[in-house]
């Protein structure tokens, strides 16, 4: 839960410095540019709209700051799932979204894909 306030947070940041960003026909903002994180926190939509002057699909990518993540697998011992060894992982996100209006493979190539970091 952590992790995802964080990443809102970073989000609600970087929109916040001017309220709204604009690019070569895109103007874009969010509906919160600040959000509260309290003891009574349970969550908060944030809306991202905006106008494009240019066809085109609308993609959205929203990662957390890299961390140390560990991963386990599950292993069965008799009758019971317990967890395996442990892999860490470092420099992943702990968070990744990734919203687009249109599939990637109709909306952009593998060159513009792998240049904007939108490929696994």
């Amino acid at each position: 839960m952590k992790k995802l306030l964080a990443c809102i947070g970073f989000a609600c940041a970087v929109f916040a410095a001017g309220g709204v960003y604009a690019a070569d026909g895109l103007t874009v903002e969010l509906s919160h540019a600040h959000v509260e994180i309290t003891s009574h926190f349970t969550g908060k939509k944030i809306l991202v709209y905006g106008v494009r002057s240019h066809p085109g699909a609308v993609i959205v990518k929203l990662v957390s700051p890299p961390e140390e993540v560990n991963l386990s697998r599950k292993i069965r011992i008799g009758p019971f799932w317990v967890n395996g060894a442990k892999v860490a992982v470092h420099g992943a996100p702990a968070i990744a979204y990734l919203l687009s209006s249109e599939p990637l493979d109709q909306a952009l190539s593998p060159q513009q894909r792998a240049r904007y970091g939108l490929t696994l």
